[in-house]
């Protein structure tokens, strides 16, 4: 069975032709029907252009603002952002 890193590091890979390297574990999450383990890295400006979406339409970045004001996104996923912008110190209001 992989790891949470593990798994982290295969699907970045396959679907991101990228080998994450340099990321912080956040927290785990405990939820009703599943355990996440989420962590983050901190991309700088060359980041798109050393990504080649696999799997997938495409990604993009997301402001606060449209976070909160995103639909598909579920209150759980809210959760997880609003502590990645806390320890980022970035103020949010989600």
């Amino acid at each position: 069975r992989e790891s949470s890193e593990e798994t982290l590091r295969r699907e970045i890979e396959e679907e991101m032709s990228f080998t994450p390297t340099g990321y912080t574990f956040l927290a785990r999450y405990e939820f009703e029907r599943s355990i996440k383990d989420i962590f983050f890295l901190e991309a700088d400006d060359s980041f798109e252009d050393r990504v080649t979406t696999q799997e997938g339409e495409y990604g993009r970045y997301f402001t606060q603002e449209e976070v909160a004001a995103e639909p598909k996104l579920i209150e759980k996923d809210k959760m997880v952002l609003r502590d990645l912008y806390r320890v980022l110190g970035a103020p949010h209001s989600i």
